[in-house]
């Protein structure tokens, strides 16, 4: 959640057809992460009435393309937020989640972390840190300023709770923008981010490959557009290479690149019918970087449906997904691999049992009944804690969502997340006991 890339902010001019855009997003707590219901989005400039956050956190509104605007969350007991959006594009813009915090006892707290490159992950020192107040905000009065140290470190002391864009500048750097969260009586440490070099030659003698596969047939999928940018998690920055996945004369689906730099690239990845996707690709000296593979998920039909989509690396060979739910008349199920459908519920699409992925699960409609969704340590060398496990939530709509397993505590069972009356709660934690409901 606190990971940043660098990016030029938006331009002021404006040129071009104003076309009507439909925007969306979702609003959550930070603490808890759950979706918050009854939210007051409000617009400016803008005529029309205040938009509310449905019983799902989904908001939606029409909006101008070509024009900057100022939405305001605002909901009962937690701190007003203001999110500074510029509208460039459209037909649909998907907004990224909106955190609120709940209000606290006390004015002021402090915020923390680390600042890296993403080239080499290497701390960064001298960094030019400054918050505004509000989201996305690059271009309003700064409130705070500060140094990174040696280890890359910053500390903000005695700032007001809420929540605040900060920027990262740093000569021969790209300036990076995220969103930092102030939270009374508990300062916020490990806000860590991360700022990608403005120049980074790609010539080199290492190599990067791997397969990209349909996240519901496991199947490998041709003439994938790939989209290549420096740094970690970069999924705006100048694209310097291109790519398409093809038939290796073993394979579909494979994607090489050869004769590149070490460093970190982010991977956009797009195909017709399918949503875009992005992922890291890690080149490292003198090793061949093979198997980094990547899934796309076909297109969703409804608000209602869930995709979970679960990867990990080579070991342990066997993860086994699982969700239990309820269904009309409150009994119970469990989808796994030796029960992978219940007709007008959910169904276990890919499993597989020889490392990496995918393992994917889809809610026919999450608006009913409860769930709690885990995975299974079942065969293989390692255990969860080592695996790199990491769970994709896909919902029409919305932004994807990542999370990657807490590594703390022990166990064969990685308890994912619980849903109950349309709520979802993010547990991510690896137990020793398998979840029920």
């Amino acid at each position: 959640m606190f990971s940043s890339c660098g990016g030029a902010s938006d331009s002021s001019t404006f040129t071009g057809v104003v076309a009507n855009v439909n925007v969306n997003g979702e609003v959550r707590d930070f603490s808890t992460q759950t979706l918050l219901a009854d939210v007051k989005i409000s617009v400016s400039p803008s005529s029309s009435a205040s938009i509310t956050s449905d019983i799902n956190g989904f908001y939606q509104t029409t909006l101008n393309s070509q024009t900057d605007y100022i939405l305001t969350f605002s909901k009962g007991s937690y701190i007003s937020t203001e999110y500074k959006v510029h509208i460039d594009t459209e037909g649909t813009k998907v907004l990224e989640a909106v955190y609120l915090l709940a209000s606290n006892t006390g004015t002021v707290s402090g915020a923390s972390g680390t600042i890296t490159s993403t080239s080499t992950s290497f701390p960064l020192e001298d960094v030019n840190v400054s918050l505004r107040q509000g989201v996305s905000n690059q271009t309003g009065v700064v409130t705070a300023l500060t140094k990174t140290l040696a280890d890359g470190s910053y500390d903000f002391n005695s700032i007001s709770i809420g929540t605040y864009t900060i920027e990262m500048a740093l000569t021969s750097y790209l300036t990076g923008y995220g969103t930092l969260y102030v939270i009374g009586g508990n300062p916020g440490v490990d806000q860590n981010f991360s700022i990608s070099p403005e120049v980074l030659s790609l010539d080199g003698n290492n190599s990067a490959s791997g397969t990209i596969k349909d996240a519901v047939t496991s199947l490998g999928l041709n003439d994938v557009n790939i989209s290549v940018r420096l740094g970690k998690n970069n999924t705006t920055g100048p694209i310097v290479l291109t790519s398409t996945s093809e038939n290796n004369g073993s394979v579909d689906g494979a994607y090489a690149f050869n004769n590149i730099a070490v460093g970190i690239y982010t991977l956009e990845m797009s195909l017709n019918g399918y949503i875009t996707g992005h992922g890291n690709m890690n080149v490292i000296d003198g090793q061949l970087g093979n198997n980094q593979n990547f899934v796309l998920s076909p297109e969703l039909a409804t608000n209602e449906e869930m995709r979970l989509i679960l990867t990990w690396k080579a070991e342990p060979k066997d993860l086994d997904s699982n969700l239990r739910g309820t269904r009309d008349d409150n009994t119970t199920y469990k989808i796994s691999f030796s029960n992978k459908i219940e007709v007008g519920e959910a169904s276990l699409d890919a499993d597989a049992t020889s490392g990496f992925g995918p393992e994917t699960i889809t809610i026919e409609n999450i608006s009913l009944g409860k769930y709690v969704y885990y995975h299974k340590k079942f065969s293989g060398v390692g255990d969860l804690n080592s695996s790199e496990a990491s769970v994709q939530i896909i919902r029409k709509g919305l932004p994807i969502e990542v999370i990657d397993i807490n590594t703390t505590g022990s166990g064969s069972f990685w308890e994912v997340f619980r849903i109950d009356n349309n709520v979802t709660t993010i547990i991510n934690k690896i137990v020793i006991s398998e979840p029920v409901l």
